[in-house]
């Protein structure tokens, strides 16, 4: 493995860590640096801003989620069904998104994927932007519904 992409998955790791001690927007680059041990032009080097760690980890996730697929997906039920057991195993780390009102950062990565999923079945591929929004806002409201 290179060392930037080392470099990236302390600064990731750091990021996880500090996000169960504090909220988002109080986490500095200087305390991910400092909890990373890597110094802050690396984090530059790699990283615009905090939000793009997130975004890197996520579609790392995603890319993850994209080969585990079935190949031969039939059926959106089967489809679904599929994603949401992949997303189960990282329910805790997408939560600590929301908790932080950082969903959004979920949403379009969840969307461009989803269109690739869906253009491998002929049958969904055609499918509306509403049936899109339809099935993302399904997703999110199993892992993430509203509070009671």
């Amino acid at each position: 493995m290179k060392q930037s992409e080392r470099s990236k998955e302390w600064i990731e790791e750091a990021l996880f860590v500090l996000l169960k001690q504090k909220p988002f927007s109080k986490i500095t680059i200087t305390d991910i640096t400092k909890k990373a041990g890597v110094a802050r032009l690396t984090f530059y080097r790699n990283f615009a801003k905090k939000e793009d760690i997130l975004q890197y980890h996520f579609d790392n996730i995603f890319r993850e989620y994209l080969s585990s697929l079935d190949k031969n997906i039939t059926d959106i039920s089967t489809a679904i069904r599929q994603c949401l057991k992949f997303w189960a195993m990282h329910k805790e780390k997408a939560k600590i998104l929301v908790d932080n009102n950082l969903q959004y950062l979920l949403y379009n990565p969840f969307r461009k994927y989803l269109n690739i999923v869906l253009a491998r079945s002929k049958k969904y591929s055609t499918c509306t932007n509403n049936q899109k929004n339809f099935i993302l806002g399904g997703i999110f409201l199993h892992f993430y519904p509203f509070p009671k």
